[in-house]
């Protein structure tokens, strides 16, 4: 039942981003926005991890305190802060996601756009059933702290590759021709 202070502001956190998109993408490049949302979502997870280290510094704060005592939850300020995290991590995922796709829509030529989804979708599917599988019993083994860290730094490592192929390609990518 604590799963909603985390779901919800994520779900909010995609909003946001699917609503900032449109004027981010008008500044800079869609590239540019999917390597930011990789390294947001990173940073959102690097502070997940570290949330449990400052809780008691966090919830000693005086605004924190007060809302404690107003809504009887000890770790309000806690609380507060994953919601936050949250909802960062989920426009991170939103400026991935929507800049990612609305590039295969412009470079990858119609006939082959749904070869392109399905391949993206049964691949996304097949890496996130792994995580979900191991992720819990390592957390058991190495502490919720440390599987947390090593998750946000695949994710950084994975954003550094990410740009370092986008600078690398970046001549030879093109938008696909219109088709009639």
């Amino acid at each position: 039942d604590d799963a909603v202070f985390v779901l919800a502001p994520a779900g909010v956190g995609m909003l946001a981003g699917i609503s900032l998109l449109p004027r981010l993408s008008a500044r800079w490049p869609k590239e540019h926005i999917a390597v930011w949302g990789i390294f947001v979502s990173a940073a959102a997870l690097l502070a997940h991890g570290m949330v449990g280290l400052f809780s008691d510094t966090i919830n000693g704060l005086p605004p924190f305190q007060v809302l404690g005592q107003a809504t009887g939850l000890e770790s309000a300020g806690l609380v507060g802060l994953v919601m936050l995290l949250a909802l960062t991590v989920g426009v991170g995922y939103a400026a991935v996601n929507m800049a990612a796709q609305t590039l295969v829509h412009e470079r990858v030529p119609l006939e082959l756009r749904g070869r392109i989804f399905a391949t993206q979708f049964a691949f996304a599917n097949a890496a996130s059933v792994l995580p979900l599988l191991f992720l819990g019993s390592l957390a058991d083994l190495f502490g919720i702290v440390q599987v947390t860290f090593v998750g946000a730094s695949v994710v950084f490592v994975y954003g550094v590759l990410t740009y370092w192929r986008m600078r690398t390609l970046a001549p030879v990518l093109s938008p696909a021709a219109p088709h009639p």
